[in-house]
């Protein structure tokens, strides 16, 4: 799932060819938002602002005449399997349209957004009201930052593993399993200690570490992380520097042994109950490593 960083810098991209520019197409494969942009005129608007917030990307679509109270904004977010892109004119598209779930055309330039889950066409009000928005917590990667308020709200979830606590986008917005393991580990914090067991010395540290690595890929290009940039490390890389960083690693370790093995179809069992969202168990899934939540973790190893 694209993280905070991959989300500002798509903003990036979207606002620097899409700013400022009036809308002479908008195109949709979802029922909801045909149904908002057939009820508000939205070609002829003019595309007023890109803006991040944590892993959701909103685009706002302002009526010139009626000003900001009338905005549209164009809610996305990418989940496992969304992407936006961006073309001038006549160039190839690298995905088939069929995947396209909306598509946002100015003069020279298309911009579609591909097999994203979340796209909703709202109002300003129905924007403040969504849910997903209105609970997020400081978006580490903005310009303004209230690490207290990070603090206050993982301390209102004491039972939880300080893993799935930086997950929690209520708590801080934008971090995501790569960022969260970088975290941890340059913290040196067992992902599963309780966020209650944690002092806020500790909780600060933690909170400033993701905001440090979340502007340090603020820039374009690729993602940064610590191992390959660091000279005493042993997968440094020579050839990787900060501006132009060529992977990212996350250390792993043994923790225990589990004999015999739990199986695919041990696991299978339970697909409909404490594993119903384990990545690895849905019809189609083709990847070799697929994330793991704490709590889905802890149900695993309760099976031996």
């Amino acid at each position: 799932m694209p993280e905070g960083d991959t989300i500002y810098r798509t903003a990036a991209v979207l606002r620097r060819l899409l700013q400022g520019k009036r809308l002479t197409g908008f195109e949709t494969t979802v029922p909801q938002v045909a149904a908002a942009a057939a009820r508000q005129r939205v070609v002829g608007r003019v595309i007023s602002d890109v803006a991040p917030r944590g892993k959701h990307l909103l685009i706002v679509l302002r009526d010139p005449e009626a000003g900001p109270a009338a905005d549209l904004i164009l809610h996305t977010h990418m989940r496992m399997t969304g992407s936006w892109h961006a073309y001038h004119d006549g160039t190839a598209w690298k995905k088939p349209a069929r995947f396209a779930k909306v598509v946002l055309r100015v003069e020279g330039v298309v911009a579609p957004c591909f097999s994203a889950p979340v796209v909703e066409l709202l109002t300003t009000r129905e924007t403040v009201r969504q849910p997903a928005l209105s609970r997020l917590g400081p978006d580490a990667i903005a310009e303004a930052f209230d690490a207290d308020e990070v603090r206050a709200r993982l301390r209102t979830r004491p039972d939880l593993g300080i893993g799935e606590g930086l997950l929690l986008q209520a708590a801080m917005a934008g971090v995501g399993n790569v960022f969260k393991s970088e975290i941890l580990f340059l913290e040196r914090v067992n992902p599963f200690v309780r966020i209650g067991d944690l002092s806020d010395e500790a909780l600060d540290r933690l909170i400033a570490q993701a905001r440090r690595l979340l502007l340090l890929n603020r820039r374009p290009r690729f993602r940064q992380t610590r191992a390959a940039l660091d000279p005493k490390h042993r997968y440094h890389d020579p050839d990787s520097d900060a501006a132009n960083p060529r992977w990212y690693s996350v250390d792993v370790k043994l923790e225990r042994r589990i004999d015999p093995p739990i199986t695919l179809d041990e696991l299978r069992r339970h697909a409909h109950g404490a594993l119903s969202d384990l990545l690895i168990l849905r019809r189609g899934n083709r990847l070799s490593v697929t994330p793991v939540s704490a709590q889905q973790w802890r149900f695993i190893l309760s099976l031996k």
